[in-house]
């Protein structure tokens, strides 16, 4: 059975997903083989799935080879330079894009924030925020939103990244989780307690990430009773059953707490993972 572009194009997102390098360069060389390489959607999605695929240079080597690239391969690109932490790459290839005068897009401002928040460049990221201002596109988009609260958070401007938070027409467990841990990261740890219990007040749903982050704060500040609190809530949702970091967690708040009998008390009726 002949498989036609759109086929091909499903193939090589599958394999990027499953971040199978071996089995994506097969299915390039059968693409290679029948010719249908040139194919501009299969020549993007050639170039995502090296990016997913962590194999940059593969995937670089095929951009270079696009006249015009399209934003769809600039942002594959950025993306897996910023998936895989190569982020002074990532904010190099937004520069150079720009430069080409290809517009961004959602994903690529999204991924280019979060490449200015591991790197503490707040002066890039306050740039592409007034870019994102400017196009109109952070009271539509909560992706958007979210990016821009952890680019605030992760540079200290906390702020900043409050005001954001609500303004975000939709506030989700992305926006809540990514606030609470730069409360966390930078020692305000009595402030992510009660931002969790707003959050808790507002009946917004909570994960094992944010319980996780809560019960840190609550370890760094001897608040073993809140610490408490959330225990219960995780036996009741019976979250420790397979979640070994979130078992810690408890095992090491109730351990900073000074309660040491609960802490072991804990750490015995933890799963073996």
């Amino acid at each position: 059975i002949s498989l036609d572009a759109a086929i091909l194009v499903y193939g090589l997102k599958a394999s990027g997903r499953l971040k199978a390098i071996h089995r994506s360069r097969e299915l390039h060389a059968e693409i290679v083989k029948t010719g249908v390489d040139v194919d501009p959607y299969i020549h993007t999605s050639l170039i995502s799935m090296y990016s997913r695929c962590d194999s940059l240079a593969e995937a670089s080597q095929l951009f270079s080879k696009e006249l015009i690239p399209s934003v769809i391969s600039w942002t594959a690109l950025i993306t897996g330079y910023a998936e895989y932490q190569h982020y002074e790459k990532a904010i190099l290839c937004f520069l150079e894009m720009q430069l080409e005068g290809v517009s961004p897009d959602i994903v690529t401002l999204g991924c280019c924030l979060r490449a200015c928040g591991s790197l503490n460049d707040i002066e890039k990221g306050v740039e592409i925020h007034s870019q994102i201002v400017r196009n109109g596109l952070l009271g539509n988009e909560v992706s958007v939103g979210n990016a821009l609260v952890d680019m605030y958070a992760k540079c200290g401007e906390l702020a900043n990244a409050e005001d954001i938070f609500n303004r975000i027409p939709v506030q989700d467990v992305v926006s809540i989780t990514t606030l609470l841990s730069g409360y966390v990261y930078h020692g305000l740890s009595e402030k992510a307690i009660n931002f969790f219990e707003q959050v808790n007040c507002k009946g917004l749903s909570t994960d094992a990430v944010m319980l996780t982050l809560v019960l840190q704060a609550c370890g760094n500040i001897g608040a073993a009773e809140t610490g408490e609190k959330i225990h219960a809530e995780i036996v009741r949702e019976d979250l420790l059953k397979n979640d070994s970091v979130l078992g810690n967690t408890v095992v090491d708040m109730y351990a900073k707490c000074g309660c040491l009998t609960k802490a072991q008390e804990v750490f015995d009726c933890l799963p073996v993972l």
